[in-house]
């Protein structure tokens, strides 16, 4: 074997090993520098990442397949081998290196295709913040966006609609794909967002940074070409005349071209630093440096990952000495049903979830619990509960977001538990009782409540955002102080005389366990428990460090409490709710 092709092997190697678990760093400079000096590298990487990208394909797509395949197997296997038929035509045709691949392909996909046809019936989707089918993306940064007259202007933490033209004037707008690709927009643009896996620029400047997995093979088309990525960062610029320009600053890309007419034209692989221009009136495209220059503001401006803040929030919050019981809602698939606890005190702590379903959280990425509304009997149940009887201070902080009713569901609306340990002991609550849609923080003296122990909030929380609530008792006896914050300002506060009431009741997320059933209405997120008072500076570093919209002077947007409703239309459909 020569030294070429044994680099070659080493590529189908490393390729395979990032497909499959992952590569190091070390791992990931040694491919790039394999596809870089290799003339053979990029079509070796190229159909590896085909084959790859194409068997996830079918396992993502394996309940469409499904559906079709009862009736007619061999129309579906025929419908599968066609979407592959180009890249297969252009592979097998130069007869090099190819039958091994190509042995592997169909092997592939006739195990695929068993594998679809033998798994049982898949279980029906879970509701999420943002429902499958109907929404692409998310809008998840915003500077300075001035809209087109006439488009709809969306907010930040807002949905993006499959198919809804995102038409800026000015400004600079990023969006994250259900995927995980990011999309930064530079206005004046025209675009708008096809599937989870397709964009259309029609004008404009554009910068896409693929770098989860499942988010490779982004395809981006313009009025005379189509980019499709395999993990990387790209630029593409179409000017009003239809001239295009594509630019790798990281990775790879495949680039086609069209004419008026239809015709294709080639453009091949492009590595980074290679450029591409393509004017409509010339017969070929032209090659150019990447102008990483071109794309710097967009950068800049999506450099910052509120993702990566939360988790750097979390690990910090993780070490704390007073930290009770801490749930960051990251699901542990070895164990489904269980909501981890990452406290000192460990796995003693973890929690039993009731029929509650995972969905997306707060940011892209981050993951939540839904909680189907009152008589669902949807909750988590904490153990160890006397670890929860506090003879001293307390904080306990929840994010948020909660789903709320049209009118004509009046009846639905109750005062619902963000998280309770009974109703004899201390609870967050929203309340409809005492202020129409406020959160309370009660604590209790004797077995029943008096009014004079809820303490009310001031904001009236809408369902559209999510919210942060921090609830402190900075002394327990021989009187009760109490604070709220909500988003990290400071609601209320008092004084009470008497000692915090205990129970051998569990403490439960979503609900409470003695009394009428107040099942939240939404999405939970975060629960971190404090056996201590949390300062006002504490509260708002946390606020600000797990904040999906960041602070209204960064993002343009106004603050959470001074936000109106935009009426009905906003307003989310109630969920089925399953009898308790």
């Amino acid at each position: 074997m020569t030294p070429s092709q044994e680099r070659i092997a080493e590529l189908r190697a490393l390729l395979a090993q990032w497909n499959e678990t992952g590569l190091s760093e070390q791992q990931e400079a040694r491919l790039q520098q394999i596809v870089a000096d290799e003339s053979e590298a990029p079509r070796v990487y190229l159909e590896t990442m085909f084959f790859y990208d194409h068997l996830r394909w079918f396992y993502a797509h394996k309940n469409d397949v499904k559906s079709s395949s009862r009736s007619s197997p061999l129309v579906t296997l025929f419908g599968m081998l066609n979407s592959t038929a180009e890249w297969g035509a252009t592979t097998f045709s130069r007869g090099v290196n190819s039958p091994v691949l190509a042995a592997l392909l169909i092997a592939g996909l006739v195990l695929t295709l068993m594998v679809i046809w033998l798994l049982p019936a898949p279980s029906p989707p879970v509701r999420s913040s943002v429902p499958s089918g109907e929404y692409a993306a998310q809008v998840t940064r915003m500077q300075d966006c001035l809209w087109a007259p006439g488009s709809n202007a969306l907010k930040q933490g807002d949905d993006v609609p499959k198919d809804q033209p995102l038409q800026l004037t000015s400004g600079l707008l990023e969006i994250t794909v259900s995927t995980g690709a990011q999309i930064s927009l530079e206005g004046p643009c025209h675009f708008q967002m096809k599937s989870a896996a397709e964009g259309n620029l029609q004008r404009g400047r554009l910068l896409a940074r693929v770098d989860a997995k499942s988010a490779r093979g982004l395809t981006i088309s313009t009025p005379y070409s189509q980019v499709v990525d395999f993990g990387t960062e790209f630029g593409i610029v179409v000017e009003t005349d239809g001239m295009t320009e594509v630019h790798v600053l990281q990775g790879l890309v495949k680039v086609d071209y069209f004419k008026p007419r239809g015709k294709v034209l080639k453009g091949g692989i492009l590595q980074r630093g290679q450029a591409q221009r393509f004017a409509v009136d010339n017969p070929v495209p032209i090659s150019i440096p990447a102008n990483q220059v071109a794309f710097q503001a967009m950068q800049s401006f999506s450099a910052f990952n509120p993702l990566e803040r939360w988790q750097a929030c979390r690990d910090r919050l993780s070490r704390d000495p007073d930290l009770v019981a801490y749930y960051p809602f990251e699901q542990d698939k070895s164990k489904p049903d269980k909501l981890v606890n990452i406290s000192p005190v460990g796995d003693l702590l973890n929690g039993d979830i009731v029929k509650a379903k995972w969905a997306q959280g707060r940011f892209p990425g981050k993951q939540a619990l839904y909680f189907l509304g009152p008589g669902s009997g949807n909750y988590v149940e904490v153990p160890q509960e006397q670890l929860f009887d506090f003879t001293g201070p307390f904080s306990v902080l929840v994010w948020f977001r909660f789903q709320d009713f049209p009118q004509n569901n009046a009846d639905l609306i109750d005062n619902t538990d963000l998280i309770s340990k009974g109703l004899s002991s201390w609870r967050i609550v929203r309340s409809f009782a005492e202020k129409e849609g406020v959160l309370t923080f009660n604590t209790n003296r004797r077995a029943q409540p008096t009014k004079d122990e809820y303490l009310i909030a001031k904001t009236r929380i809408e369902g559209e955002r999510w919210h942060c609530v921090v609830a402190v008792c900075d002394s327990v006896a021989p009187t009760i102080k109490k604070r709220i914050y909500v988003d990290g300002a400071l609601e209320n506060s008092h004084e009470i005389p008497g000692t915090l009431n205990q129970n051998n009741l569990a403490v439960l997320i979503g609900d409470r366990q003695k009394g009428a059933k107040r099942t939240h209405s939404g999405w939970i997120d975060e629960v971190a428990v404090f056996r201590r008072a949390l300062s006002a500076e504490e509260i708002a570093q946390c606020f600000r460090e797990g904040n999906p919209y960041e602070t209204p002077e960064s993002s343009g947007q106004e603050p959470a409490q001074q936000r109106q409703p935009q009426g009905p239309s906003e307003k989310e459909s109630p969920p089925k709710l399953i009898d308790s």
